[in-house]
């Protein structure tokens, strides 16, 4: 296992953003791997997307960076490069023309029965890997978003250091 300065440093923990960020990038990796493996060309981190475009037919890129709690612009980055691939087409809100809904295109719906049986198959390749580790990773990690929401990690470090 390769590992990183910060692992065993004194103030590892400081790191936590470096290590997820790691496993993070090592999950794209091997995502990206297992879609190509399958046929698929859908960049693994628009995945999220592709998944809710299907599931809603048409939605708007603000809705989706709602749903997906993600920034706006990172979702439109995805959405171009999904439209860039001719995975999805804008069109005009019949309701508002001011609005766009993204919908997928016949290649999109090709790819995305692809990457529904890939999902199913992810989910639990993922659960059996926290299952090896002995850790339910994944409600974790929603447990800690909530908390830093709550209170941020500023406010937290100021406590720590009016209390010494």
């Amino acid at each position: 296992m390769t590992r990183s300065h910060v692992d065993d440093h004194a103030y590892g923990e400081a790191f936590l953003a470096n290590r997820m960020q790691r496993l993070v990038d090592l999950i794209v990796e091997q995502g990206n791997d297992m879609l190509a493996s399958a046929g698929a060309f859908i960049p693994s981190r628009c995945v999220s997307a592709l998944l809710l475009i299907n599931e809603r037919e048409s939605v708007s890129v603000a809705d989706m960076a709602v749903a997906l709690c993600l920034p706006h612009q990172l979702v439109t980055q995805r959405v171009d490069l999904l439209e860039k691939l001719g995975l999805v087409r804008r069109e005009v809100d019949p309701a508002d023309t001011r609005r766009k809904n993204v919908t997928l295109t016949k290649a999109g719906q090709d790819q995305f029965c692809i990457l529904d049986k890939q999902l199913k198959i992810s989910a639990v390749a993922i659960e059996r890997l926290q299952q090896e580790v002995g850790v339910e990773l994944s409600p974790i990690i929603l447990e800690l978003i909530q908390a830093l929401r709550r209170v941020p990690l500023k406010e937290r470090m100021q406590e720590i250091n009016n209390r010494a």
